[in-house]
């Protein structure tokens, strides 16, 4: 609750009183006191008014990093380990009863997933993550980007070496079928051939 003061002449009411109205008017007012003053020259009136202060309306909060959609600022293999180190997250809190954050923030586990995080040094050099973090957490953040980072890339390297065989098998099979239909030309000729220039060859 908030309180406002106002004095209001009796000789001129009208004149001091517009204030007092006004604030009457904008503001949600609980409870009115007054009070008559005399005085020797001029009597006045004095208002105490209890009312209930306007709500500062708070603007919204930024978008934090940790809230950003990074399905959408990630590949899909940068997506899949990033989706792993949030689980070795989960896990790490609940084994020793720490909150998420402690372990590392989305925009840590997304900064690993893009880089070439071989070891510690280069954890080190992720802002933030850095100390005592990767005495604790080190050896099993690298285990997970080994492991699913490595499959990721095996899988993608893989897929390309299969398509470079079917269309190399595609090749081959139209080569085949060219040779083939040359024999089966040449074969056609000599059946057409006259009998007398057969029995030349």
């Amino acid at each position: 609750m908030a309180y406002a003061f106002f004095r209001v002449s009796s000789a001129d009411p009208e004149a001091t009183s517009e204030e007092l109205n006004r604030f009457i008017a904008s503001h949600a007012v609980i409870r009115v006191e007054r009070q008559f003053h005399a005085a020797q020259a001029d009597g006045f009136w004095s208002f105490c008014i209890e009312y209930r202060p306007r709500q500062k309306a708070v603007p919204p909060a930024a978008k934090s990093k940790d809230e950003s959609d990074y399905r959408e600022l990630l590949t899909a293999e940068e997506f899949a380990v990033f989706s792993r180190l949030r689980e070795l997250r989960r896990e790490i809190a609940n084994r020793d009863g720490i909150q998420l954050y402690m372990v590392a923030s989305n925009a840590q586990f997304a900064e690993m997933s893009r880089l070439s995080v071989a070891g510690k040094i280069d954890l080190k050099a992720i802002e933030g993550f850095g100390g005592a973090r990767v005495r604790k957490y080190a050896a099993e953040i690298l285990q997970v980007l080994r492991a699913v980072g490595g499959m990721e890339r095996e899988i993608v390297a893989t897929s390309s070496e299969q398509a470079g065989s079917d269309a190399l098998r595609e090749g081959s099979g139209a080569e085949s079928q060219a040779i083939t239909g040359k024999g089966d030309t040449d074969a056609e000729s000599a059946k057409n051939r006259p009998a007398g220039n057969r029995e030349l060859f």
